[in-house]
Formats: structure tokens, sequence, C-alpha cells
């Protein structure tokens, strides 16, 4: 987990520290950075999302206008951690097997 990729300390709000909820376009704009540099990177981009927090319509459509944005780009896998799971497994035992 990083703080970055956390809606958490985006969209919580906590007395005494600001009183500053983050308006939706700014996040989408943070995230979408970090993803693009992630991408070049060919890094896993995870993002921490509580419904609690990001279950309110704006933040929804911030995810879904987010999701739109990284379909765009080439070689892109969206996986369950099942998936990511048992990828990593099968590279262990091809690497195992040579």
């Amino acid at each position: 987990m990083q703080w970055i990729m956390d809606d958490a300390p985006l969209f919580r709000h906590v007395y005494g520290a600001g009183n500053v909820i983050a308006d939706p376009a700014r996040v989408f704009n943070l995230w979408s950075t970090e993803f693009k540099a992630m991408h070049k990177e060919n890094a896993c981009f995870v993002l921490t999302c509580h419904p609690f927090i990001s279950g309110r319509a704006s933040r929804v459509q911030l995810l879904e206008d987010l999701v739109k944005f990284i379909r765009r780009e080439r070689g892109v896998w969206f996986a369950t951690c099942e998936e990511v799971a048992r990828w990593h497994d099968s590279q262990r035992g091809a690497t195992r097997r040579r």
C-alpha cells in the first residue's frame, strides 16, 4: 500500500488536519499521472479504495473515468488478486524448469 494510491488520505475529512477534502478532478490528475509513470515502468498499479470513502457519487465517477483512461493504454491487465497470485506462481514455476 502506498499513500499516494490510497483514497483515505485524499478524501477523508480529518479535523485539525487542514479540514480539506480533495477535489475528485485533482485526484484523477494525481492517479492518472501516477498510472502513466507506472505503466511506463511496466509496474503494478494498485489503488486502495474504501467503500465508505470512495462510495460517493463524484468519487465513483472519478473511478469510472480513471478505468476508461487506463483502458486506452496497450498492455494493461485488469486482474483480481487471485489472478495475479496464479500468474506469479506460474512465473516461479517457469523459472524452476529452466
